[in-house]
């Protein structure tokens, strides 16, 4: 185990310097996002047309009208949509929200994983040098970096009723316990010799 004193350890306090709490780790764009705001009526249209000549029918669930078939065939959609517009970009990084209320607050490090982040490039085939047999160089991240994220459990005691929320490493600072120094303890003799 390190010993070095920098390092996050699961128990360890930490002290929230910086209140982005993690939403997800990917590249801009995500389905539920296409869903909200690319989708057109037009288009949602079309998909309730589709769904109509199945002869597909609602599904009554606690007093809601949910079509699950539908909403697949809608996720389907978006995820051709999302396709298309390349995911928003090829840089995979940390998303985060911000939220003031968690500001200096302390809690106690539950659990961590690690996540990594940097510039998708897509795999290709080519001609061997060599042989006549094609290569394959598969899809990687460039400018790769490994990035801690930390369930804080943020309240006065670790109970289930507290905070667990996920920062990144850039969020948290450990708090190091003071110990007392030689010199800060007082210098007292017991002469047990002279008792009685």
């Amino acid at each position: 185990m390190s010993k070095r004193k920098n390092v996050i350890r699961i128990g360890d306090k930490v002290k929230i310097i910086n209140p982005e709490v993690y939403l997800r780790t990917g590249y801009p764009l995500t389905t539920d996002m296409i869903k909200e705001s690319h989708i057109t009526d037009e288009q949602r249209h079309l998909l309730d047309k589709l769904m109509e000549t199945t002869g597909n029918r609602k599904c009554i669930l606690y007093g809601n009208n949910i079509n699950f078939e539908y909403e697949k065939l809608e996720h389907v959609f978006s995820t051709i949509v999302l396709k298309s517009k390349g995911f928003g970009g090829n840089e995979r990084k940390v998303h985060t929200e911000t939220k003031p209320e968690y500001q200096d607050r302390i809690g106690t490090v539950m659990s961590k994983r690690y996540v990594k982040v940097g510039t998708y490039n897509s795999g290709h085939s080519h001609q061997g040098y060599y042989d006549e047999y094609p290569e394959y160089e598969p899809p990687y991240l460039s400018y790769e970096k490994t990035v801690i994220i930390y369930n804080v459990s943020i309240g006065e005691r670790d109970t289930i009723f507290n905070d667990y929320i996920e920062f990144p490493q850039s969020s948290v600072e450990k708090i190091v316990p003071t110990l007392l120094l030689q010199e800060d303890i007082p210098n007292i003799n017991y002469n047990f010799a002279n008792w009685d």
